[in-house]
């Protein structure tokens, strides 16, 4: 069968020979450490910039002294919090892989990934340190480590106490010659059958994906303009944008531990967003729920939606609402990927 190959219209990309932290951290718009990076929706706390470059540093010091080495996976079991990506920048620091796990997995499902993923240690959000330690049980993780509050319940640091006091350490730099092969994530797609399969990324797979991002994305959006990432971080979706992709552009980001239509659309209120990263629940929210007329989102100017199919007489009904309330243009448009292509 002969094979076809589809090219982009757009120029080929000159990939960049680091690895990820190098790359997400070289701040190409020169953007000041004061700016915020993630802002958290409910209670307006603020990582800048500079404090999760600065935490990274710490928290990777404070993981290598509890045990984290080179080519350790460390799984990250947490909801959505502005410390999110300290975490797994602080697991890659240390030259270790994040295995980025959804915070909804009951105790045989993380079981099964932290299994699969071949994970020594665990870090967990204070409410999921239970589901943690009992999945655990029977595989190769060493400690569980809580992630949120100032020590867990038998007076250990949490990784936020370590990021907060312990001296910045350096990050491992990862040699070109092993870009392709020194794994960044193992993240879970469910597939079309069976039980969830890890998916390798190396730190070459990621860095040229947030290339490929910046040229058919990122050069299109206002950077002054904050997103609002409610989409979970554990997904690529999520974590292929809000932790590597805007930040490499430093853009605000708007964080909500679950999503809750109200405060979404408060947070495009009060926020002034301009573009909106979704998936088609979201889309159909806002077009159809009564909720939406009480919040003015009129600045409002593209939605991408992606993760599954959307239809485009619904992408249609938005923009024709949109246009008849405001008088301006809503641009919705669909994105397709797969943690597989990542």
């Amino acid at each position: 069968m002969p094979v076809t190959i589809y090219k982009s219209s757009s120029p080929d990309l000159e990939l960049a020979k680091v690895d990820l932290l190098t790359h997400i951290f070289s701040n190409p718009l020169a953007i000041p450490d004061s700016k915020p990076l993630y802002i958290d929706a409910i209670s307006s706390k603020t990582r800048t910039f500079g404090e999760v470059k600065q935490r990274t540093k710490s928290l990777t010091k404070g993981l290598q002294d509890v045990g984290v080495k080179e080519g350790d996976v460390v799984t990250f079991f947490s909801p959505n919090s502005i410390d999110y990506a300290i975490n797994c920048y602080a697991i890659i620091g240390c030259g270790a892989t994040v295995s980025p796990v959804s915070s909804a997995l009951n105790p045989t499902e993380l079981r099964h990934q932290l299994a699969t993923a071949e994970s020594k240690f665990i870090i967990a959000h204070s409410s999921l340190i239970a589901t943690a330690r009992a999945a655990a049980k029977g595989t190769r993780v060493e400690r569980v480590l809580q992630a949120d509050g100032q020590k867990d319940e038998s007076g250990n640091d949490t990784t936020e106490t370590l990021a907060t006091n312990t001296p910045p350490g350096k990050l491992v730099i990862i040699p070109a010659d092993r870009l392709s092969t020194q794994i960044a994530f193992i993240c879970f797609s469910s597939g079309t059958t069976g039980a969830a399969k890890g998916v390798i990324t190396t730190h070459a797979n990621i860095v040229a994906n947030v290339q490929q991002w910046d040229a058919h994305l990122v050069r299109d959006l206002d950077h002054n303009a904050p997103l609002i990432a409610f989409l979970p971080m554990s997904h690529i979706y999520s974590l292929n944008l809000h932790l590597c992709t805007f930040v490499h552009v430093t853009t605000t980001m708007i964080v909500l531990s679950k999503f809750d239509l109200d405060v979404y659309l408060s947070a495009i209120q009060r926020y002034k967003v301009k573009d909106l990263i979704l998936v088609p629940p979201v889309l159909l929210a806002l077009a159809k729920d009564p909720r939406v007329q009480n919040y003015d989102i009129s600045s409002l100017e593209s939605i991408m939606s992606g993760a599954a199919p959307v239809s485009v007489a619904l992408m249609q009904s938005l923009e024709t609402q949109f246009k008849k309330r405001y008088g301006k243009t809503l641009h919705c448009f669909e994105a397709w990927g797969m943690t597989e292509t990542s």
